[in-house]
Order: structure tokens, then sequence, then C-alpha cells
């Protein structure tokens, strides 16, 4: 209020003395004494507008009182960079700033809606394999079940995310669904099931130590060696889970080192016939039905990973899984008896050089026990019961590899060629089990402006089952990506 005042009276006084030098230097000339007496005329409004605004209260901003604003784009933090996350060009998506009040220039909270509409147009040439190129389901030991065509847009997604910041450090929440739960009937109306990915929150305890917990990817994982796809599933070999945990990350400038408990599943495959050497029958884990080997998670698995990204923006990993499998006699379904438990365990080594334009990706696990750690084909296949009345588990070894070559022959386009590969050791595996899968594609990816990609797949995979045999599939794909 005081400044106002101050200002008001030198204005008064400059004005004043810029009225006497022209007077003074005007002389007795009448017509430059009108200009004077106009001027004079227009400085007492100025003066009489300045006492009216001086009358005006000053308003002030109440402690509380909060700033909304919007703005095109995500400018929350990139997640875990070894973790998996297909992008979304950082102009994408719509974020709302909160500020707790007026005077604080900084936002204190910021939430992103994002996310793409993205449709498959699919043609099998030798089986219909289903709304993603499942390498396990290609037909052996009869005849092909193709061709067959097919448009979805079940990989759809929807994400939000949040960044607080508080007294005790920064927050931030992520969560992401999608259409592939429960397909729905293709007659009518395709209601196809939401499902939830993501639901994860971490927190900046320190300037070096995070805590994490929620479902999210495997801490055992590693994204970035993942290689760009056009169908849902990629290259036959990769490492890929989400499930719920609970995350403890110590950073230190490009490197991590993360350790976490996360939910524990027995996935194990028991033989048919008493006394052993029958063929694969039924699977056994908690969240089957029936649960006919009565397996039983008492521990939690026990995951830790490193990583670290050079100067160059080459990056590196290596991480491991232990994890306790076992069976429980007692709630067995009738024709299953025995009690039973067993380690197993899994490492990973993942590496992605950039050598712009062209980056080359590989990842390599193996373990004895490691299940669904090992790739999404190795689900059911932690270890085997080869006589279902005196279960005895028996860990499976086994082995998987990816390589990719990427090339961004544009600033809009990429071309990538891929390969995928799963081994399980054949004295682990029961007739009519698989002793080998992999693929081969080959896509090409184009996205003209930032909201909008089109990709083209073509995807050539080989399927071994002990006891029946092998056949192979052809798989051609379109898909575009509109991003939101």
């Amino acid at each position: 209020m005081g400044t106002l005042v101050a200002g008001q009276r030198i204005a008064r006084t400059i004005a004043a003395a810029l009225l006497v030098a022209t007077v003074l230097g005007a002389g007795n000339d009448r017509a430059i004494a009108d200009e004077v007496l106009t001027l004079k005329q227009q400085l007492a409004a100025l003066g009489n507008r300045l006492s009216d605004l001086e009358a005006v209260p000053v308003r002030t901003v109440n402690q509380g009182v909060s700033r909304i604003s919007f703005q095109r784009g995500s400018v929350l933090d990139a997640p875990d960079p070894a973790a998996f996350e297909e992008g979304i060009p950082e102009d994408r998506g719509l974020t709302l700033y909160y500020s707790p009040a007026a005077d604080v220039p900084i936002p204190r909270h910021e939430v992103t809606l994002s996310g793409f509409v993205k449709g498959n147009v699919i043609y099998d040439a030798h089986d219909n394999l289903g709304d993603i190129f499942n390498v396990g389901v290609i037909t052996t030991g009869a005849a092909d079940n193709g061709p067959h065509f097919r448009i979805h847009a079940r990989h759809s997604r929807v994400r939000l995310k949040s960044k607080s910041e508080t007294a005790v450090g920064t927050v931030q929440t992520y969560i992401e669904s999608d259409f592939f739960g429960t397909a729905g009937n293709q007659r009518i109306s395709n209601s196809d099931a939401f499902r939830l990915r993501h639901a994860w929150a971490d927190w900046d305890a320190t300037n070096n130590f995070n805590i994490g917990v929620g479902q999210t990817w495997s801490n055992f994982m590693s994204g970035f060696a993942l290689p760009p796809s056009v169908d849902v599933r990629g290259p036959a070999g990769r490492a890929f889970i989400r499930q719920g945990q609970v995350r403890l990350t110590y950073i230190n400038g490009a490197s991590l080192f993360a350790v976490a408990v996360e939910n524990p599943e027995t996935d194990i495959q028991a033989g048919l016939t008493p006394g052993g050497g029958g063929p694969a029958g039924v699977v056994c884990n908690e969240s089957s039905a029936p649960n006919s080997c009565g397996t039983s998670d008492r521990l939690p698995d026990f995951t830790a990973r490193l990583y670290h990204k050079t100067e160059d923006n080459h990056q590196f990993q290596i991480s491991g899984v232990l994890r306790e499998l076992r069976t429980d006699g007692d709630a067995a379904a009738v024709g299953f008896a025995g009690t039973d438990s067993t380690l197993g365990w899994g490492v990973l080594g993942a590496a992605a050089f950039d050598f712009s334009p062209l980056t080359a990706r590989i990842q390599v696990n193996y373990g004895d026990g490691i299940g669904r750690y090992g790739s999404q084909y190795h689900a059911n296949r932690a270890a085997i019961a080869p006589d279902p009345a005196n279960i005895n588990l028996q860990t499976v070894e086994a082995f998987a590899m990816i390589a990719s070559l990427s090339l961004d022959v544009t600033p809009q386009s990429k071309l990538t060629a891929s390969y995928g590969r799963v081994d399980f050791a054949r004295s682990d595996t029961l007739v009519g089990q698989s002793t080998r899968l992999q693929n081969v594609y080959v896509n090409w990816l184009y996205r003209p402006a930032s909201a909008v990609q089109f990709g083209l797949e073509a995807n050539w995979g080989e399927l071994k089952v002990r006891g029946v045999g092998k056949d192979d599939a052809l798989r051609f794909g379109f898909a575009t990506w509109f991003y939101f």
C-alpha cells in the first residue's frame, strides 16, 4: 500500500516539473500556452484517477487457496530405466498441475492421463494362434487349423500417473489397464474385459533410496532389452512378468541396485500315470482351480537386480531370483499324494548398445526351477511331479534368450529384426510338454506424427513337443497406434 502512495506522489511531482518547464520555455506564445493548458487539464484528470486507485484496498491471497492449470504432455519423471513401458510420446497426454497456494510458483502435485488406441489386423497362414502370436499353441502332431483372419483392439491402454512433492520426499503413482482380460464373444459386442496391468507407487525416501509397493514388472526382468514389436507378445525368450511386490532401490547416478520380495506362485505340472513315466497331466498352482497337487506358497520370492547406464547410452543388467516350490499332501485332490518342497533359482544378463542409428539388444536367462521368471512359456514349468500318487518335485532346468537389431531408417521410421528361443532340459520334461520354442520376426514402424504410429510385421515360430514332434506357423500383422 505504501509503495503505491509513494509512486503516486512521485508521478505528481514529475508532472508539475514538466508543466513549469513547458510554461517557462513557451514565453508569450499564445498557441503554446493553449497546449500547456490542455496538458494541465490532462494531468489533473490523471491525478484524480490516481486518487481513486489509492482508495481501493489491495487484495491479498490467503494461504490454502489453490491454483490449477493444464498442459499438453507429461512432465513426470521417467519410470525405472530397467523396466519396460511401451513408449508414449512426451507431448501426448494431458497433465493437471495443482499448487497448494497461488503464491507458490512451483506445482506441488501433477496428474497425467494418457494412453493409446491400438488396432491389430492379423493373418495367420497356418494356425489360428489367437490375439497374440503364441508359439506354445502351434499345432503339432495334427493338421493345421488355419489360415485365419482377425481384427481386434484389445491392446488399447489407459494410463494415469501422478507425482506429489511432500515434506518427506517425492511420491509417484502409476496405474495402467488394457482389455486383455476375459475375451468377449465375436458375434455382436466383442466386449473384452478391462484388466489391471500396473498399480504402483514409489517414494523417494532419501536422495538415494526409493521404496516401491504394488503391482508392476518383476524386479528380475529387463525391459530395456525387449525389442519393438507389432504383436503383443514379441520374442519367445523374453522374461516378462508383472506381479505384486515390495521393492527397495538404491540409486547412485546412472546405476541402481534393487531388491524385492515378490508374490510367490508354485507352478508345476504332474504326470497322469501312477508310478511315473506317463504323459503330462494336471497343471498345479494356487491360482488355478482345482489345485490338484495342493501347491502351497509359504514364502515370497526374492529378487535382486543391478543396473548401469553409460555416458554413451549403453545399458547393462544382471539379476537373480530365489524361490520356494512346495506341495502339501493334505490339500491335494484325490489321486494326488505327497508333500515336498525344493528351491528354484534363476539368473539373467542383459545389454543394449546404442550405436545410433543402430541399436543392438541381447538378453539371456538360465535357471533350475526358474519357472515363470524365465519367459511366458515357462509358466507351470518350474517343476514336474512324474508320479501323482507320490509327488516328488523335480525342478526343470531351462534356458531362454533374445537378440535383436533395430535401425532408425529415418527420424520417423524404424526397422527391427529379432530372434527369441526357449529350451527345456529333456530329462526334466514329461511326454506332451514342449522342449523348444523359437520365433523370428521382422517389423517396420512408422510414426508420421507424435499422435500416430503404423507397424507391419512378419513373424515365424516353431514348437517342438516331447513325444509328438514339431511344427511351425507364420503370421503377418498390421497395427495402428493413436496416442492421446
